[in-house]
C-alpha cells in the first residue's frame, strides 16, 4: 500500500508540475511583470503543504480565485485579441462559401422582394464587343453587394450583370448586342451569345421563383436554388478544366516548334 501511495502522490507531483509549468509559460509569453507574482503565489503554495502550515494554505487556496481573476484583468487585452482573431478568422472562410453560392443566395434574397435578377457568367473570352457594359466595374462579390446595387434607380433590373469566372462583378446594366441577337426577348438573345461562347446565362423569375438557364445554346427552366449552384460549379470547372488544357497545349506546341527550329 505504501509504494501505490508513493506511486499516486509521484503521479499527481507531475500533474500539478505540468500545469505550473504550462502556465508559467503562458505567462513569460504574455506578460514578463506577472511572473514573479506567479512565481512567489506557486511556491508559497508549495512550502506551506511541505511544511504543514494548515491555516496559511487554506487562506492560499481561498484567494486562488482572487488570483485567478487578477491574471485575467493583467492579460485582458491579449485575450481580447485573441478572441477578435479567432473570430475574424472564423468569418473570413466560411465553410463551402464559394462565390457561386452568394450569387445565389443574393437572387434569392431579391426574389423574396419580388425582384427579378439576370447575369451572365463569362469565362475566359472576351465579350466586349458582343454585349454594352456601360458601367464597367471591377468587384468582387460579397454577401449584400447585389442587394446594394438593386437599391440604385439608375440599376435596370431588366439588363444584366456581368460576372467573370473568378467572381468578380465586371458590368452593371450590361446588354446583349451581338449583331445575330435582335430580339426583345432576352432567351434568344442569350441563346446566341451561348452559342458563340462558353458563357452562362441566367434569369430569376419572380412568378415561379426559380432560375431560368441558357448555357451551350441550351434553355433549361425552372431550376430551384441549388440545382442552379450545381450547373454553375459543374460549368465553371468544365471551363477552368478546358483552360487549363488550352494552356498545356500552347505550351507543347511552342517546345515543338522549338523544337523544329533547333
Amino acid at each position: 500500500m505504501l509504494i501505490l501511495y508513493r506511486l499516486q502522490d509521484a503521479f499527481e507531483i507531475l500533474i500539478f508540475s505540468f500545469i505550473i509549468y504550462k502556465l508559467s509559460l503562458f505567462i513569460t509569453s504574455n506578460n514578463k511583470q506577472a511572473v514573479n507574482m506567479y512565481w512567489i503565489y506557486a511556491t508559497s503554495l508549495l512550502v506551506t503543504y511541505l511544511v504543514s502550515l494548515n491555516n496559511t494554505l487554506l487562506f492560499l487556496l481561498l484567494v486562488s480565485p482572487i488570483i485567478i481573476t487578477l491574471f485575467i484583468v493583467l492579460h485582458q487585452e491579449k485575450i481580447q485579441k485573441n478572441f477578435l482573431a479567432h473570430k475574424t478568422k472564423f468569418s473570413e472562410n466560411p465553410a463551402d462559401d464559394t462565390w457561386s453560392k452568394i450569387l445565389i443566395r443574393e437572387c434569392m434574397l431579391r426574389l423574396h422582394n419580388n425582384q427579378s435578377t439576370q447575369c451572365i457568367i463569362q469565362t475566359a473570352y472576351d465579350i466586349s464587343s458582343l454585349v454594352d457594359n456601360p458601367y464597367p466595374v471591377n468587384v468582387k462579390i460579397i454577401p449584400g453587394l447585389i442587394t446594394l446595387i438593386g437599391t440604385s434607380t439608375q440599376v435596370d433590373s431588366e439588363k444584366f450583370l456581368l460576372f467573370n469566372s473568378t467572381g468578380y462583378l465586371q458590368g452593371i446594366n450590361v446588354t446583349i448586342t451581338s449583331s445575330q441577337a435582335t430580339s426583345v426577348n432576352w432567351i434568344d438573345n442569350a441563346h446566341v451569345l451561348t452559342s458563340q461562347l462558353n458563357i452562362l446565362v441566367f434569369k430569376t423569375s419572380t412568378q415561379t421563383q426559380t432560375f431560368d438557364i441558357v448555357i451551350a445554346g441550351e434553355l433549361i427552366f425552372k431550376k430551384t436554388a441549388s440545382q442552379t449552384q450545381e450547373i454553375i460549379d459543374s460549368f465553371l470547372h468544365k471551363s477552368l478544366k478546358a483552360a487549363k488544357g488550352s494552356q498545356q497545349y500552347d505550351h507543347k506546341t511552342k517546345n515543338t516548334s522549338k523544337s523544329a527550329h533547333t
